[in-house]
């Protein structure tokens, strides 16, 4: 078992307190604090935030606002609504902090970056729309067919409704799902 140390309190490197002091979370959270009741007051990046909502970590949770983010770094910050926010979460639990970081902890960058704020124009020149529906809507795939057989698929999904923010499903060449956000990272799809 690993430990970290807080101040003079030796705890184990898993768990929220330490999670949230070790730099396990970097770049999702900022400010935050314990309530001694295995809750805590967190401050969280946009796509912290983001997934939080997607895994259904804010069960019970209280989402105070989404301030202008004057709280920590810059790169904490996310745009949301064209706002650049932190969420500022009041009473989230240590479980959905371990959650978030299970999954944080998997984010990597998507091979193409942000594909773009408008769905109907191909991510790149090997790209084509497959679907019933025309470029850019929710009936189709901008598909790319791998020389080794394999195939790539990009749906946009820039329109999702709040709390979730715009963000493009991404199928790799082994067939998993990930969540594209606007910063140009992936997450593996709930």
């Amino acid at each position: 078992m690993q430990y970290g140390y807080l101040g003079t309190t030796a705890v184990r490197a898993d768990t929220p307190t330490a999670l949230l002091s070790n730099g396990s979370l970097a770049n999702a959270t900022a400010e935050w604090s314990s309530n001694g009741d295995g809750t805590y007051n967190v401050n969280v990046s946009g796509p912290a935030y983001n997934i939080l909502e997607e895994y259904n970590f804010l069960q019970g949770a209280t989402v105070v606002s989404f301030p202008p983010c004057t709280i920590g770094e810059p790169r904490l910050c996310s745009l949301w609504n064209g706002v650049r926010v932190l969420a500022e979460v009041a009473l989230l639990a240590g479980a959905a902090i371990q959650g978030l970081y299970n999954v944080w902890s998997q984010r990597v960058p998507c091979p193409y970056g942000w594909p773009g704020d408008d769905g109907a124009v191909a991510p790149g020149p090997d790209w084509t729309w497959q679907g019933n529906g025309p470029p850019g809507s929710s009936q189709g795939n901008w598909v790319k067919n791998n020389p080794n057989g394999t195939t790539e698929s990009l749906h946009p999904d820039l329109n999702h409704p709040a709390p979730k923010a715009p963000h493009w499903d991404y199928k790799d060449p082994g067939g998993k799902w990930w969540d594209v956000w606007k910063d140009g990272t992936m997450t593996p799809k709930k």
